[in-house]
C-alpha cells in the first residue's frame, strides 16, 4: 500500500515554477527510510513462526524444537532469525526507487534525477539500519 502511495506521489504532475530546493532530497530520503523500515518489519514478521510472534517482550526461544518438537521443527534457526532480510529490504526499496526514477524520466511532466535516486538509496539504507535496531509495533 505504501509503495502505491509512493508511485502516485511520484507520478503526479508538478508545477515547474514551484521550487523547493534541496528539501526535495530530504523528502526522498524520509519516504524511502519509512519504506525500508516497513519492509524490514514485514519480512521479519512474515518469516517468524507463529508461536514466536506471539511471545511477549524479553522472552527468547531456546530453539525451534521448543515449539514444534524434534520431528516438526520447520527450519534451522539461522533461516528464521538471520539478518539477510535486511539486505532484501534494502535491495527492494532501492530497486523500487530506481524504477520510479526511470518511470519519471519517461513521462513528459516529470524528470528523472540522479540525486533523487541517491537520496532514495540512502533513505533505504537508513530505514534498514533503523529497522534492525528499533523493533516493530506489536
Amino acid at each position: 500500500m505504501y509503495a502505491g502511495l509512493i508511485f502516485v506521489a511520484s507520478m503526479v504532475p508538478v508545477d515547474p515554477r514551484v521550487s523547493v530546493g534541496h528539501l526535495d532530497k530530504v523528502v526522498h530520503l524520509c519516504e524511502y527510510l519509512l519504506f525500508a523500515w516497513l519492509l524490514v518489519q514485514a519480512i521479519r514478521t512474515s518469516r517468524m513462526p507463529r508461536d514466536m510472534r506471539s511471545m511477549s517482550g524479553t522472552e527468547s526461544p531456546k530453539s525451534l524444537r521448543d515449539f514444534w518438537g524434534p520431528e516438526r521443527a520447520p527450519a534451522p534457526k539461522s533461516l528464521v532469525w538471520g539478518r539477510e532480510h535486511l539486505l532484501w529490504a534494502w535491495m527492494y526499496a532501492t530497486s523500487y526507487g530506481l524504477l520510479i526514477e526511470l518511470l519519471q524520466g519517461m513521462v513528459p511532466w516529470r524528470s528523472a534525477d540522479l540525486t533523487d535516486a541517491i537520496a532514495n538509496t540512502l533513505g533505504a539504507a537508513l530505514g534498514v539500519w533503523v529497522g534492525s535496531r528499533v523493533p516493530g509495533m506489536r
